[in-house]
């Protein structure tokens, strides 16, 4: 293996923890571990040496530099995570400052921003695992429950939640920014049902009596994060940061 640069990327998820090596527009590696968030933040953060060492044995060199992406922002004062759903990397703030944190159902569980039925709590992906597990005494992945709605009527069930409630949140986003596309990230957006069933049940719930923009899945499936990750070690986005 040449010793030239190549750009890492790592994509810090609540499930799982990715990492993709680039050299120029080659993919060269990618690979993903568990995060087991359960273990704590020291663990983690051996999930995240552990992935790295994998990496670098695989490919036959160790990176310089690592981009690392992950849900939730930089505190600029303190310098820690805010929002991050691998809550093990939080630091207390108090604030919720993104569309999986607006409240859907007042009386629903509780979410560690500290309010109760956010977006978060009721159709991301642990939520509708949990969520089935509870009706049908049994753990699916959430792919599993989207394969099982023909024969399983606590799978449908799930699904149709999901399908609701996706439309209830997202009406919000749309009744202010008024996109041109929506683009569904992290891994609901895997359950295919969401672009055409789900769609249809945005529309009760917005102001305008039509809806016309496309909603689509990303290029690069649930992995687009790391890949961003990756650009950001190459200095892709260094300008619009630093903007």
């Amino acid at each position: 293996m040449s010793s030239k640069s190549l750009d890492w990327g790592i994509d810090l998820g609540g499930t799982k923890c990715e990492c993709v090596v680039l050299d120029g527009d080659e993919v060269l590696l990618r690979h993903r571990i568990p995060t087991e968030r359960a273990g704590g933040y020291d663990h983690m953060i051996g999930q995240i040496a552990k992935l790295v060492a994998e990496c670098a044995e695989k490919i036959g060199q160790r990176p310089t530099v690592i981009g690392m992406g992950t849900p939730g922002a930089r505190d600029p004062q303190t310098g820690l995570m805010k929002n991050c759903n691998t809550t093990e990397l939080n630091g207390h703030h108090g604030i919720a400052g993104e569309w999986g944190h607006n409240v859907l159902s007042p009386d629903g569980p509780e979410c560690y921003c500290g309010k109760r039925g956010c977006v978060e709590t009721l159709i991301s992906g642990p939520a509708l695992e949990a969520w089935y597990e509870a009706k049908a005494k049994r753990r699916l992945s959430l792919a599993q429950i989207a394969a099982a709605t023909a024969h399983d009527h606590v799978a449908k069930l799930t699904i149709d939640r999901l399908h609701l409630l996706f439309g209830q949140a997202l009406a919000n986003v749309v009744n202010i920014l008024d996109p041109d596309v929506i683009v569904i990230g992290g891994g609901v957006g895997n359950v295919q049902s969401l672009y055409s069933a789900g769609r249809q049940t945005i529309l009760p719930f917005l102001f305008n009596p039509r809806f016309r923009a496309p909603i689509i899945a990303p290029a690069l499936g649930d992995s687009a994060g790391v890949f961003g990750a990756a650009l950001l070690a190459r200095g892709e986005f260094k300008e619009a940061l630093l903007s």
